[in-house]
């Protein structure tokens, strides 16, 4: 009996595949996936299965490239994530739920990984939001916002900057720019440093990966306020400019041998602004 259902499942496999629709079971018959091909590529709607029936994946395909959008299901038919997708881009909008069908976050991925800003989700009401850069390779949360129910910013948690500089500037005329490290990470006893890249023939990685290889310009903090740091901007040509660099913030201390500890975290930028 166990032979005559083998060959049956084999018949309609094969039987399918004559008209492009592909379809793979589990030993106990459930449906495993069920997918459709044209020229030996995916093409159409793809569905994938749990062993106990039900639906594990969903994803639409032109050309073996995912499309629209991707449905990711619990054990228990319940939708844990939702990826939307751009055409010709590797960047993806996500949306995660919990087991009630609540938002739990939402923001952006790049080949899997978080970047640019997450918002966070309690109760259907913004909690968090995390920023992510792709450093050397690996999603790094940069800076973090907490809030309160009425949607104020808490002080005290989190870690973020206040980094001011104007979207529009003139050739040879002064440009501030001010970072103020507002919620530090280590300590309020931090101090800063600035470092930016300045030099129009470097070229920073787009993952900060190769800080080591190009030269940066360093600004040390405010003599009057330690978690400041800012320098006057002046170009000579004009165009879109990029500003790419990091906030240093550092707290040394002296232990009971005389020796320094030191803590560092940082804080990367990536800004345009543009010059007349």
């Amino acid at each position: 009996m166990i032979k005559k259902n083998l060959i049956i499942i084999i018949i309609f496999t094969v039987f399918n595949a004559c008209n492009d629709k592909h379809v793979e079971l589990y030993e106990n018959g459930n449906l495993k996936k069920e997918y459709f091909l044209k020229d030996g590529m995916l093409n159409g709607n793809y569905k994938e299965f749990f062993f106990n029936g039900n639906l594990k994946v969903t994803h639409v395909y032109s050309n073996n490239k995912k499309i629209d959008s991707s449905v990711f299901y619990d054990k228990d038919d319940r939708i844990q994530e939702v990826i939307y997708y751009k055409k010709n881009s590797d960047t993806v909008f996500c949306k995660e739920f919990d087991n009630q069908k609540n938002i739990l976050s939402k923001g952006f991925k790049f080949k899997g990984q978080k970047v640019k800003k997450w918002r966070f989700f309690k109760n259907g009401q913004i909690y968090k939001v995390n920023e992510y850069f792709i450093i050397n390779g690996k999603q790094y949360t940069n800076q973090g916002w907490y809030f309160n129910k009425s949607g104020d910013t808490i002080i005290g948690k989190g870690v973020f900057m206040d980094l001011s500089i104007p979207k529009n500037g003139l050739i040879n005329h002064e440009i501030p720019l001010k970072i103020f490290l507002k919620n530090p990470l280590i300590s309020l006893e931090s101090k800063v440093k600035l470092y930016v890249d300045l030099d129009p023939k470097n070229k920073i990685n787009s993952d900060f990966s190769n800080l080591d290889k190009v030269r940066l310009i360093e600004i040390n903090h405010h003599p009057e306020n330690t978690r400041f740091a800012g320098s006057n901007l002046v170009y000579r040509t004009s165009g879109i400019k990029t500003i790419k660099g990091y906030l240093l913030e550092y707290l040394e201390k002296t232990t009971t041998k005389n020796n320094i500890f030191r803590q560092e975290h940082r804080i990367y930028f990536s800004i345009s602004l543009h010059i007349n």
